[in-house]
């Protein structure tokens, strides 16, 4: 009845989101790289603290998280979508 499409992605725009997480990743490399193993360990559970505290809601959540490189996240699953799911 029309009222589902499905959406592919594609290959230009997979190279353009990984163009995006490659330079996020620079950025946020530079950043850390001035940081101490030691103020590393401690600075991950403020930062988890921080972005659960962002996260209202869903749509929130998807805002956050829209360039997020999910193979990134703890094994103990993402800050923001725990956060959403508790609040949802």
């Amino acid at each position: 009845d029309a009222r589902a499409v499905v959406l592919c992605v594609t290959d230009a725009g997979r190279d353009r989101a990984n163009k995006i997480l490659l330079a996020r990743e620079k950025i946020t490399s530079s950043v850390l790289d001035t940081l101490g193993e030691n103020e590393k360990e401690r600075i991950i559970p403020i930062l988890e603290t921080i972005l659960s505290a962002m996260t209202g809601n869903v749509v929130e959540a998807r805002r956050i998280c829209r360039f997020c490189d999910e193979g990134v996240c703890r094994k103990a699953g993402c800050p923001v979508e725990i956060a959403a799911t508790k609040k949802a």
